[in-house]
Order: C-alpha cells, then sequence, then structure tokens
C-alpha cells in the first residue's frame, strides 16, 4: 500500500471515529435532554397531583367537622323534643287533674284534652 492510501486509510478511520464519537455524545445529549423532560414533566405531575390530594383532604376535613356538628344538632333536637314531650306529658296529667278537681266541687268541665290516641278534645 503507498503512503497516500495509509494516509487516505488512517483519514478515514479517524473520520469514522470522529463520527462515532460525536454521534455517542450527541446521543448521550439527547437522552439526558429526555430524560431531564421526562423528570420535569413528572415533578409538575407530582406537584399537581400533591396539591388536589392536599384540596381534597381540606374538603374531607371540613366535611368531618359538619358532620360532627351536624350530630351534635342532632342530639340536642333530640334531648329538647324528649323534653318537650315529657312536659307534654305534664300538662295533659294536670288538665285531667284540674278536670277532676272541678267535678269533685261539683262543677262541670267545659274543655276536656283529647288523648295521644287521636280522641279529639271535648267541648262542653
Amino acid at each position: 500500500m503507498s503512503w497516500e492510501a495509509t494516509a487516505a486509510v488512517i483519514l478515514a478511520a479517524l473520520s469514522l471515529i470522529g463520527t462515532v464519537a460525536g454521534f455517542m455524545a450527541n446521543r448521550r445529549k439527547v437522552n439526558a435532554d429526555a430524560a431531564l423532560s421526562i423528570s420535569e414533566a413528572a415533578e409538575y405531575l407530582c406537584k399537581n397531583l400533591q396539591s388536589r390530594i392536599d384540596q381534597q383532604q381540606a374538603r374531607i376535613a371540613a366535611l368531618e367537622l359538619s358532620e360532627k356538628d351536624a350530630m351534635r344538632r342532632i342530639d340536642e333536637l333530640g334531648r329538647l323534643a324528649e323534653a318537650q314531650q315529657n312536659e307534654l306529658t305534664d300538662l295533659r296529667a294536670g288538665i285531667r287533674l284540674l278536670c277532676r278537681q272541678i267535678e269533685q266541687l261539683g262543677g262541670k268541665p267545659v274543655w276536656r284534652p283529647g288523648n295521644s290516641q287521636g280522641i279529639p278534645a271535648q267541648v262542653e
């Protein structure tokens, strides 16, 4: 082989090595850019998801407080209804007692309460 042919082969080999090295470097850069883009997208999605999770947790906490308030109010109303029922029972018993006293004194009551079975009040 002549000197020119050897030089041409060496130059071609060096050119090929340079091209391969450039290709490899560019490939690494493309891979690095892709990895960076993917990691940025994942970070954005994670932040967005965390924000949504935080919002949902706040809503759940508010609903739990509302539920506790509602349960307290239901208990309060139940106690009030029971107290009113007891008062109504006492008033009915007192009216019946007064009606009996009027009769025992020789009078006639002009009104008698109905009862809890749906019998209406009597007016005389």
